[in-house]
């Protein structure tokens, strides 16, 4: 399955279906908790900011999502990486429905930010995981990630994985 296939939304996004979607896949996830809550507020401010998001549909219907945050000086402290803010992406949430998990999804959406953060001229990427969410631990370490830390912040648990992004 190819991400190309679908229709990507980026631009004049919905939110409110962005969150409709997002809500939609925690309820079928068994662990809702994995996946963030950036409020309506917060989504706002974060695209006013220089963050996007993409969402991916297959006949009008939301098949993933994907969200690309510039890193700041207090998301770098939390995260104990001394790197430029300008140097690092960080991989905001990213989710699937659950009719097309398992289909090689996410592996294309790390592609799809690499490319979009190496043209913003970062060199580092960095994401946060629920420890527990072997899958998609397995794509992280697949798409090249390191272990960095884990640390607990408001939403819980979490592991820290940078990777250099190469062209």
């Amino acid at each position: 399955m190819d991400l190309s296939s679908f229709t990507c939304v980026s631009d004049d996004l919905s939110l409110s279906s962005y969150l409709a979607f997002r809500e939609e896949v925690k309820k079928n996830m068994p662990h809702p908790e994995w996946l963030g809550d950036f409020s309506l507020e917060d989504l706002k401010s974060l695209l006013l900011n220089g963050s996007k998001i993409w969402v991916y549909y297959d006949r009008g219907q939301p098949v993933c999502s994907m969200m690309y945050l510039p890193a700041d000086s207090h998301s770098l402290e939390s995260f104990d990486l001394s790197y430029s803010p300008l140097e690092v992406a960080d991989y905001g949430p990213m989710f699937v429905h659950p009719l097309y998990v398992g289909k090689g999804l996410q592996m294309q959406m790390f592609q799809v930010l690499d490319q979009y953060a190496m043209q913003r001229g970062c060199r580092y990427a960095a994401c946060t995981v629920h420890p527990d969410n072997t899958y998609s631990l397995h794509n992280i370490l697949k798409h090249g990630f390191q272990f960095q830390a884990r640390k607990t912040f408001h939403r819980g648990e979490r592991a820290i994985y940078v990777k250099e992004l190469k062209g």
